[in-house]
């Protein structure tokens, strides 16, 4: 008895799945897997400034006029040699250092408070 009455559930469901399109299901689950090709951003104005990095790999600048003896136009010359970081001021040599910034920074403490908060 109880064949019989699965045998009628299944051609109850089958009459109504027949029309069904599910090549166009099929496609639809497989675009749905798929990523997204580029992000979008919902931040505009003011909120974009404060987003984060577009690549994973760029690492955002840190406020190197915090150092004593850089200011504006010293971090301005430092940026325009590609150094952004703490950690990059605490890595470059103190000769190459004075080149970009000029003699009338203490060069070697510079370097010391960068090492200290590169860390």
């Amino acid at each position: 008895m109880s064949r019989i009455i699965l045998l009628m559930i299944g051609f109850v469901a089958g009459w109504f799945l027949k029309d069904t399109d599910w090549q166009g299901w099929l496609d639809s689950l497989k675009t749905a897997q798929q990523p997204p090709q580029k992000p979008i951003s919902l931040l505009t104005g003011e909120a974009a400034e404060f987003a984060a990095p577009e690549r994973e790999d760029e690492v955002p600048a840190d406020e190197l006029e915090k150092l004593t003896g850089i200011g504006p136009a010293s971090n301005e010359k430092l940026n325009e040699h590609g150094i952004y970081t703490f950690a990059q001021v605490a890595s470059i040599s103190p000769e190459k250092l004075k080149e970009i910034v000029g003699a009338r920074v203490k060069v070697e403490e510079v370097i010391k408070q960068a090492k200290a908060l590169a860390n």
